[in-house]
């Protein structure tokens, strides 16, 4: 059940290769049901936030670390180790985050049902929910005070 998804109302499954659309009508990508017309939202489970976050941290290491690395084997000219640095930090980036989205969508992701424009949550990494959650303990200690 990887690629597919059953949908809570008319049972059918639903692919999230081919049915990952934009919805206007919500203003974010939903994943919709062909039968019935029932539109899904992708929410980020809290390990795909860590996950999102390990993931930067990897990528900045490997990048740099490659770049530098296999610079200094290329050429001796400062300016070509620069644009090689460059040109490996855009290619991993592209190939980094195209597997973190498939595995987020695909393995950690979760669907849920949207019936309504106000049931619409934006995505939270996991900085933001931590400054979130600050923010609400400074206010409630505002407020009891």
């Amino acid at each position: 059940m990887v690629f597919y998804k059953k949908c809570e109302i008319c049972s059918s499954k639903i692919s999230k290769l081919n049915s990952y659309i934009f919805n206007e009508e919500f203003d974010i990508y939903t994943l919709k049901c062909e039968s019935c017309g029932a539109n899904y939202q992708l929410r980020e489970r809290f390990f795909s936030g860590i996950f999102s976050d390990i993931t930067g941290i990897l990528y900045f290491i490997l990048c740099f670390g490659a770049g530098f690395y296999y610079a200094n084997k290329i050429s001796s000219n400062t300016t070509i180790q620069v644009l090689f640095i460059i040109f490996v930090f855009i290619v991993l980036f592209i190939i980094i985050d195209f597997i973190e989205e498939l595995i987020i969508r695909f393995i950690t992701g979760k669907y849920i049902l949207i019936k309504e424009k106000k049931e619409v949550k934006p995505e939270l990494n996991l900085v933001k929910q931590i400054r979130i959650r600050i923010k609400n303990i400074i206010q409630r200690n505002r407020y009891e005070k």
